[in-house]
């Protein structure tokens, strides 16, 4: 019997809403109702067209997701790759309920809208740096530990700290210890990322001294920053 391969729109252990914004994707193959294998496709960044090729490359053949916008579902169509849509849970029990045929198509669970082009959003100005930042290790100040949480305006007391090696892209989330500190939380947490050997750290606002250290370390500090960790990623990677 062939193997099908099956890929799903993931965030955290969860079926993601949005297809496009997923923190990954859940790549598992079936061979005689069994998971021969499974693995993780860290989603390199929405583009245009580019998702439904590089699952199309991986050899996909059903992609399960919550909601996907029309220009994909018509690419997944042509490159004859079935899309189940209106999905929710856990990604494990998902991934039971297709081997048994449960799985049925929706309607799709985001609204028209909610995938708006970020040059739309203009959340994240085009920095002039970005081109260089392609190959480089990156730090975002985040309030969840996922691709698509909201960034966190506040550098020495973020929730978390996101650390992004753009190419091949992988990352790291560090979770902030310096939050409850009554006071150096921004130098401590400056100390943090200098360690980390970043080349730019994205955020709201930076303190003076924080800002010194980072910048003597000749780490980019960007401020002003808005939106959604995963938005950053995009900009970067569309340079």
């Amino acid at each position: 019997m062939d193997r099908i391969k099956v890929a799903i729109a993931s965030e955290e252990d969860k079926v993601c809403i949005h297809f496009g914004r997923c923190a990954y994707f859940t790549i598992i193959e079936i061979q005689d109702d069994k998971i021969v294998d499974k693995k993780t496709l860290l989603n390199p960044g929405h583009r245009p067209g580019y998702l439904p090729q590089l699952l199309h490359e991986y050899d996909v053949q059903y992609v399960i997701t919550g909601g996907a916008g029309k220009k994909a579902l018509q690419l997944f169509e042509e490159l004859g790759i079935r899309v189940i849509l209106g999905i929710e849970g856990r990604v494990d029990d998902v991934i039971q309920d297709f081997m048994k045929g449960k799985l049925q198509s929706k309607a799709s669970l985001c609204r028209p809208g909610e995938g708006k082009n970020l040059e739309e959003k203009e959340k994240i100005p085009f920095y002039t740096d970005f081109p260089s930042l392609q190959n480089a290790k990156v730090c975002i100040t985040s309030k969840g530990d996922s691709l698509n949480s909201e960034i966190d305006p506040r550098f020495g007391r973020c929730n978390y700290f996101i650390i992004l090696q753009m190419n091949p892209l992988q990352y790291e989330v560090i979770k902030n210890p310096n939050v409850d500190l009554e006071s150096g939380a921004g130098i401590k947490s400056a100390q943090l990322v200098v360690d980390k050997k970043v080349d730019a750290i994205f955020t709201g606002s930076v303190g003076p001294h924080a800002k010194k250290i980072l910048e003597q370390a000749n780490i980019k500090v960007f401020t002003g920053v808005k939106g959604e960790v995963q938005e950053i990623i995009d900009r970067i990677r569309q340079v």
